[in-house]
């Protein structure tokens, strides 16, 4: 009878040690798909941050390349001298004056005390 439980124990030792081996395994699989799915996810926002500095670096030098082309070309103006023709400006267009349909007036009514008139709640107005 000693020789079935000893037999059994080593069984159940063997059973063990490849349950933990096979727990250690997978528990490092997982452990390795959360990382990667962590450095995709990092990776993917920087990507996407990079791009957008990426058109701004773009948008801004073709902004100062215009403005290197305008200061030079008024450069060249100012060298040639004051004989040339300056470019004419186009004639300013004033903004249009809003007439609101709805004008407050303020009106003194003569002879009755202020403090004594009748107030309209504004919720009836």
């Amino acid at each position: 009878m000693a020789g079935n439980i000893d037999e059994m124990e080593s069984r159940i030792g063997a059973i063990e040690a490849r349950l933990l081996a096979e727990m250690d395994r997978r528990i490092e699989q997982a452990i390795h798909a959360a990382l990667r799915k962590v450095d995709r996810a990092v990776e993917e926002r920087i990507v996407d941050r990079l791009e957008t500095l990426e058109k701004a670096m773009l948008h801004q030098s073709s902004a100062v390349t215009t403005l290197r082309q305008r200061v030079e070309r008024l450069f060249e103006r100012a060298a040639a001298g004051p004989d040339t023709e300056a470019p004419k400006r186009q004639p300013e267009i004033p903004e249009p004056r809003f007439e609101p349909g709805f004008r407050p007036q303020i009106l003194k009514e003569e002879g009755k005390d202020p403090t004594k008139r009748r107030r309209v709640p504004l919720t009836k107005l």
